[in-house]
């Protein structure tokens, strides 16, 4: 999949759940060493918990890359102009 298409996903999840927008901003102000730590922390949690679903983990994931979380919030501030 690529780039763009797994971004504009996550924008269509965030306007069914704006609990993401939330999310997705706090990861969006980390440094990159932060987000790194705190992708290593989650994927342990997830990873452990055989319940969670895997599109979690991948979510976490993939809006701790760099500048990913960056884009997806400036998207999303820009649909709402």
């Amino acid at each position: 999949m690529k780039k763009n298409s797994i971004i504009e996903d996550i924008i269509t999840a965030c306007s069914e759940d704006t609990r993401l927008v939330s999310i997705i901003d706090d990861i969006s102000k980390m440094p990159q060493k932060e987000r790194y730590a705190f992708r290593k922390k989650i994927s342990l949690i997830l990873a452990s918990n055989k319940s969670v679903d895997k599109e979690a983990l991948k979510f976490y994931y993939y809006v701790t890359e760099e500048n990913i979380a960056v884009e997806i919030i400036r998207r999303l501030r820009d649909e709402k102009t």
